[in-house]
């Protein structure tokens, strides 16, 4: 894209944003806020973290619709690109309630933050134990791809 041309073809004013591999051309011309929705669904991004613009000269840029129209880089946190890509695998020793005996073992993949708490929750969980180093783990970042966890319940009163 040449800067400061409209591509007219497409109609508006649409830029050029790359993740990784993958580039999107995305319109510009609503609410920034509008303009953020556009670029999570276009790249399938299934988080409220914040992300930024950056032009190929370095420089972070506002998203509205009075922004440069050159190629941008999306840039995201470390834990937020990866789990972009391919999500968090875990496995999960499921244990009988009455007497915590394992019944069998559950391959869970959390692509977000929101995902990992909500899986605590609908187990009655306050946390995940990390078979492997006998760590308690309460966020999807201090979770380890293809480790075995098992659930912890919160102590009876």
């Amino acid at each position: 894209m040449l800067e400061g041309e409209d591509d007219v073809r497409i109609g508006g004013r649409v830029v050029n944003i790359k993740l990784g591999n993958y580039v999107k051309k995305i319109g510009i011309d609503g609410s920034p806020k509008a303009i953020k929705e556009a670029i999570r669904a276009s790249f399938g991004l299934r988080t409220r973290r914040v992300f930024w613009l950056e032009d190929d000269e370095g420089i972070v840029r506002c998203i509205d619709r009075d922004m440069p129209l050159r190629d941008y880089t999306l840039n995201l946190d470390k834990v937020e690109s990866y789990m972009f890509i391919a999500g968090l695998t875990i496995r999960i020793n499921l244990c009988e309630a009455a007497n915590e005996i394992p019944v069998h073992v559950e391959e869970k993949t959390f692509y977000m933050e929101a995902d990992f708490y909500d899986f605590l929750h609908r187990h009655g969980f306050v946390a995940l134990r990390d078979l492997n180093c006998q760590k308690n783990v309460d966020s999807i970042g201090d979770l380890h791809s293809g480790e075995l966890y098992q659930g912890l319940q919160a102590p009876a009163s």
